[in-house]
């Protein structure tokens, strides 16, 4: 659907008309015949300009072929069409605005003037007969799937006395993923068969392996292991032990879940993490699931390069909002801890604030947005020796 309008005079068209009336008077009180010819000269211009620029403009369309997806901020090419929709001779001095280009000004909600004031970002043409290609750079800078750009073609032919535009939108499917976020973390957090040492590193290994059978505790074990059952049976911590394996077997869940009284965190940055997340794993050829309240807890197996797409798509037009019932997710992680899967918690909401909820998983990493990996380790060691201390209490 475009839009024309009429040919609408200038400043250049009003000062004109002000020399010619000017002229005109002039020669009423000189009673010189040159005036008036000058000043009805002018007048006969100016009407025909108008002529002129009505025919200057017919209807137009544009055409744009876009890269399938692309990423928010992304630079890419903008190739596109600008073709007459009728039969026509020639039209001169257009300049096209094209949203798509450079579209620093592009928003998720239309604005008054959607284009950008800087003529870099125009498209001139001197001339055009039916058809017209051009390429520009251009961006977006919100994520979504997008069926329409809008444009516009504007004419100030001739001399720059009238100036007519046409607008409308155009199709042009495109889906833009969120920006992705790849902090040094992503290489602890998804590194697979670390050996024995330090805390971090059993916890990283261990989150790997088949079940492999119950062993006793030993320092830097992870709470997670801690089988609560036995080790209140037998009065010391008992541990699930696991064979390491290869890495294909990661679940990446993420919530929104807010406790009452609280506002949810704004959800771009979280989903910025977790695009991150997607495209670090499928580089590192590692398999994963991925599942999402917004996604109705489907579960999606990435494996492929189709299938990384569909999860980033996922993430283009996620709604993410307050989830008060965390229950789903809990049977879900309950699932997965039966499958051996290593689980990653993530959310756009600080972690204090649901990580009790989910403490009885054990093969659940909790993060949040600060992916703060040593506080999350901390916090379990703190609630290892908690616990240690009331096992020997009750032993002694």
């Amino acid at each position: 659907m475009s839009g024309r309008t009429t040919p609408r005079p200038t400043v250049r068209f009003f000062i004109f008309l002000f020399i010619a009336i000017l002229l005109f008077v002039s020669g009423l009180f000189s009673l010189h015949s040159a005036f008036f010819q000058v000043s009805i000269f002018i007048l006969i211009l100016l009407a025909s300009a108008y002529f002129m620029a009505r025919r200057n403009l017919p209807m137009f369309g544009v055409r744009r072929f876009l890269p399938e997806f692309v990423f928010v901020g992304e630079s890419f090419k903008v190739r596109g069409e600008l073709f007459m929709e009728s039969s026509f001779g020639v039209s001169n001095d257009l300049e096209l605005e094209d949203e798509l280009v450079e579209s620093g000004s592009f928003m998720k909600k239309p604005t008054p003037d959607f284009f950008a004031p800087s003529d870099e970002k125009k498209v001139f043409f001197q001339s055009i007969r039916d058809c017209e290609k051009y390429e520009r750079d251009g961006s977006v800078r919100h994520r979504g799937i997008f069926r329409k750009f809008r444009y516009r073609i504007t004419s100030r032919f001739p001399m720059g006395l009238f100036m007519n535009s046409i607008s409308g939108a155009a199709d042009a499917d495109i889906i833009v993923f969120p920006h992705p976020v790849e902090p040094p973390i992503f290489d602890r957090l998804f590194a697979p068969g670390l050996g024995a040492g330090s805390e971090q590193q059993h916890i990283l290994r261990e989150l790997y392996g088949e079940f492999n059978g119950l062993r006793p505790f030993y320092h830097g074990c992870p709470l997670r292991l801690v089988h609560w059952p036995l080790s209140a049976r037998y009065q010391e911590l008992v541990v699930k032990d696991f064979e390491p394996e290869s890495s294909d077997r990661i679940v990446i869940a993420f919530h929104s879940f807010c406790e009452k009284d609280k506002k949810m965190k704004s959800p771009e940055y979280a989903l910025r993490i977790l695009s991150g997340m997607f495209l670090h794993l499928h580089r590192s050829v590692t398999s994963f699931s991925f599942i999402a309240s917004f996604n109705n807890w489907d579960e999606i197996v990435v494996d492929s390069y189709k299938t990384l797409t569909d999860v980033l798509t996922s993430l283009s037009c996620a709604e993410v909002t307050p989830l008060d019932d965390i229950s789903p997710l809990l049977e879900i992680l309950k699932r997965k801890e039966r499958e051996n899967c290593r689980v990653i918690v993530f959310s756009n909401m600080p972690r204090k604030q649901w990580e009790p909820e989910v403490e009885g998983i054990s093969s659940a990493v909790c993060l949040d947005c600060t992916l703060d990996l040593d506080a999350w380790l901390k916090s379990l060691y703190q609630k290892k020796m908690v616990l240690k201390e009331e096992l020997e209490g009750a032993y002694a």
